[in-house]
């Protein structure tokens, strides 16, 4: 079971009210992982998926700059730069059955 600790609301820049703060969504998340310390929580580890994988610059980097560690999904398209004697793995996927909560088995690669 999954409890939010925190959650705050994503707002667009065109439903901003008179005062209100501009956040991305990278920027929310980001906030209140520096936030949670300061409440009690100790945070070793964070899991996020592609949309926050992908946003270095403002969420990433919060992890990078208190120390954590962290596991983030990216899109199977996503490019990178690699060193020339680097090299692409191509391993063979794996098929198996995923059954969730629900009950209904997905299969998976």
């Amino acid at each position: 079971m999954t409890i939010p600790l925190i959650s705050e609301f994503y707002k667009l820049k065109e439903r901003l009210k008179e005062g209100d703060t501009y956040k991305s969504k990278p920027e929310i998340p980001a906030g209140i992982v520096r936030d949670l310390p300061e409440k009690g929580f100790k945070i070793k580890r964070v899991l996020a998926d592609s949309e926050y994988g992908e946003s270095e610059g403002n969420f990433l980097s919060v992890f990078e700059e208190l120390g954590r560690e962290y596991a983030v999904a990216i899109r199977s398209n996503h490019s990178l730069l690699m060193e020339p004697e680097q090299r692409v793995r191509r391993n063979r996927w794996h098929i198996f059955d995923r059954i969730p909560s629900n009950g209904e088995r997905e299969t998976v690669y």
